[in-house]
């Protein structure tokens, strides 16, 4: 990270600018979080109050450039990386396809809108593309903290969020489409070409160009894995976390010599290493650096708006962001119900992803680079944004009152009765219990050839690469992931899991493992492995509520052993022998 540091920030100039916006940004989350303020509109408040129109701190944003392109570029590369598409489509045909009428719908809705703002229907359809998508951060964050993943409505939305990730990289080709049909995305003074391009060269190079992006695809499945599977096996987190980068950025800049966006490229890297099972720990060492490039990218984003021109529109933006959630919401609510969602399902769905996102101010910012808007109109949209994020958890408690209502409300007279089979499925996955093994060697295989006669689903988070390899090509679910961190916890299941039994030797990532598990889900029962009684101890009081002694157990097996040998009956040893 330090590399690209110094490459984006060449100058002395470059670096004062990263510190002011570091140390500003830093300060304004402070303050706002205290008010409830999520980071991300802090951040833009914090650019706005900052930037060229009002403090003047800084005077020119474009000394950050750089910083600001890997920021999106590793934003696409991690939607990329956390889809898991395989394993969300299971049994939920019926949320693709409201996910999919919502984005299309709330374009359609929005699009009208936003002509009666002013715009031309280029301008429009740009900004109504970008009001579509809702704050993935933000939502996923509330389900976490009120355990509602799992949740019929919490499921739906995430799926909602995935489609309409799934979407940024198609509208970001589109918006500049939209600028050059109305001629306004020409660079000023470029020469004119000799010859005008026919219909036959078009067809050409347009052929080439996804003929190249076929093979990129084809070529990164068979070897992004493998050269990740290496440094895997090497153990340093350092190169998995340069080859992962390098990916992202590699398929970037490929990807825009075949004549796409690179954040299309960055996607694409993350959407093959997705099907990896080495997603999650490179997710993970990956968010600190995407966190820094996103709160200097949020922050210098919102310096383009123009605190004079908001105290003249600050009615029209108050209203816009209104009629914004009221849209949305619902619009998705209707998308869901259509698609065959209950009344109150629907109701919660849309309301929970009725604010705009993070990716509606990287439209946004690709629509003024596309000079489909005036900076006085890119700046009241933006405030649009932040505003609607800001008042995104009003909405949300609006759910328990529309639940009632909307429990009233009938299936979609022309949907079907839901199968039995779905029903059943679906009651299977509430009712069996799901157990984590962190640790796959002798003692974890073990444990889990014991529980999986039982009604359990079994999920196994292990770091040895061949261990994961060859467990996952027995069928078993096997996150590869070092479990003291939070990421790879959360994507093991550990909010809905029942128990987790920790059994790697590592005393203090078990010890890390016991507090973050226990801090996640309060109800799990954590039992912990430890050689020594000591250390064990130690760990009840991180969270652990059971421990397994390496050295207790040897003494009992052996007494056992005694016993038997000698027909006496096997006495218990005590809990805490004497040294």
């Amino acid at each position: 990270m330090l590399t690209m540091l110094a490459a984006a920030s060449s100058d002395s100039s470059a670096m004062q600018d990263l510190a002011i916006v570091l140390a500003v940004a830093g300060l304004a989350v402070l303050a706002m979080g205290r008010f409830g303020v999520a980071a991300i509109p802090a951040f833009l408040i914090a650019g706005a109050v900052s930037g060229p129109y009002a403090l003047g701190l800084i005077q020119s944003p474009e000394t950050l450039a750089t910083i600001s392109e890997l920021a999106i570029i590793l934003l696409l590369f991690g939607i990329g990386l956390h889809l898991d598409l395989a394993e969300i489509r299971h049994g939920s045909s019926w949320m693709f396809a409201a996910a999919a009428l919502s984005v299309g719908l709330c374009i359609a809705i929005l699009w009208p809108l936003a002509m009666l703002w002013g715009l031309g229907w280029a301008a429009a359809l740009a900004v109504a593309a970008a009001m579509s998508l809702s704050s993935t951060a933000l939502v996923t964050r509330r389900l976490m903290k009120q355990r509602a993943l799992r949740l019929p409505a919490g499921r739906l939305s995430v799926i909602v969020l995935i489609a309409q990730d799934l979407a940024v990289p198609f509208l970001l080709v589109l918006i500049p489409l939209l600028g050059r049909s109305q001629g306004l995305a020409e660079p000023a003074g470029e020469a004119v070409a000799a010859e005008p391009l026919t219909f036959t060269s078009m067809l050409l190079a347009a052929a080439l160009s996804l003929g190249g992006l076929a093979l990129l695809a084809v070529v990164g499945r068979w070897l992004l894995p493998r050269v990740l599977r290496q440094a895997a096996a090497i153990g340093s987190d350092e190169v998995l976390l340069t080859l992962g980068l390098a990916s992202a950025i590699g398929f970037a800049l490929i990807t825009q010599l075949l004549g796409f966006s690179y954040e299309l490229g960055a996607f694409l890297a993350g959407l093959l290493l997705g099907s990896t099972p080495f997603k999650l720990q490179l997710g993970a060492l990956l968010s600190p650096a995407r966190d820094f490039f996103l709160a200097v990218f949020f922050t210098t984003l919102g310096m383009a708006i123009n605190p004079a021109v908001l105290t003249d529109a600050w009615l029209a933006v108050l209203v816009a962001s209104i009629v914004l959630a009221v849209a949305k919401a619902a619009t998705i609510a209707f998308s869901s119900w259509a698609a065959g969602a209950t009344g109150p399902v629907a109701s919660t769905t849309g309301l929970t992803v009725a604010q705009a996102g993070e990716f509606s101010l990287v439209l946004l910012k690709a629509a003024a680079a596309a000079l489909l808007l005036t900076q006085d109109q890119y700046s009241v949209a933006v405030a649009v944004v932040v505003i609607s994020l800001i008042i995104a958890p009003l909405p949300i408690l609006a759910t328990t009152h529309l639940e009632h209502l909307a429990s009233r409300l009938p299936r979609a007279p022309w949907l079907a009765k839901p199968k039995a089979s779905a029903a059943a499925a679906h009651s299977e996955e509430s009712s069996s219990r799901r157990i984590i093994i962190a640790g796959f060697g002798p003692v974890g295989q073990v444990a889990a050839e014991a529980l999986e006669g039982l009604d359990v689903r079994i999920t196994v988070i292990e770091l040895n690469p061949q261990t994961v390899h060859t467990h996952s090509a027995l069928g078993r679910h096997v996150v590869f992931g070092d479990v003291a961190r939070q990421e790879v916890l959360e994507a093991a299941g550990v909010t809905e899991a029942s128990a987790i039994i920790i059994t790697i030797p590592d005393e203090r990532a078990v010890m890390a493992a016991c507090q973050a598990a226990k801090a996640m889900n309060p109800s799990i029962r954590v039992i912990a492995r430890f050689p020594f009684l000591g250390k064990g101890l130690l760990a009840k009081t991180l969270g652990a509520d059971e421990i397994v002694v390496d050295e207790v157990a040897t003494a009992t097996a052996m007494q056992k052993l005694v016993a038997a040998y000698l027909k006496l009956p096997a006495v218990e040893p005590p809990h805490e022998p004497r040294d």
